[in-house]
Parts: structure tokens; sequence; C-alpha cells
């Protein structure tokens, strides 16, 4: 699981040349990506392709994000593509 602390923006644009950030599946296990407890419990709701905090601002994405999908999000807060983001 890869986790970045940083200021700045974060876009994933939706193209036929756009990449995939894969969310978690049970029954792919090798390109998954999940977030555990440190028992290794699986959680819920907790962004398991993507995960965005910015002050009062909490953005999420548990499903994997297909070449399609478009989503972003500013250290300010202001949310691009606001309609794609999962609740």
């Amino acid at each position: 699981m890869g986790r970045v602390n940083n200021s700045g923006t974060f876009i994933k644009a939706g193209s036929a040349a756009g990449g995939t950030i894969y969310g978690y599946s049970v029954s792919d296990p090798t390109n998954s990506n999940v977030v555990k407890s440190g028992s290794g419990v699986v959680q819920t709701n907790t962004g398991h392709a993507v995960y965005v905090n910015c002050g009062s601002t909490e953005k999420r994405w548990e499903a994997t994000a297909t070449t399609t999908d478009s989503f972003g999000i500013t250290s300010a807060g202001a949310v691009n593509y606001p309609s794609t983001w999962q609740p």
C-alpha cells in the first residue's frame, strides 16, 4: 500500500490513456489495494484505492478506478469532478 502525505493537487483524469488504481477485491488479491487493521482485519469505508483528508474535507474511492473514472482534490479541499467521489 502506498501513502503520500503532501500538499498540492491530486487528479485522476479519465481517458483512453488513463491508468488504473486498484481498490479492494477479495477475488483478486494480486492486484488489490486493501486497508487492514494492525491485526490484519480488512477495514471498510477507508479508501482502499484512494483516501484524501484535507482538513474538514474527506474523500475516498473504494473500488478499482478504471481508465474512464475521473476525480481529484486540491490541498485546500476544493473538489474536482465532485460527482464521482464515492461517499
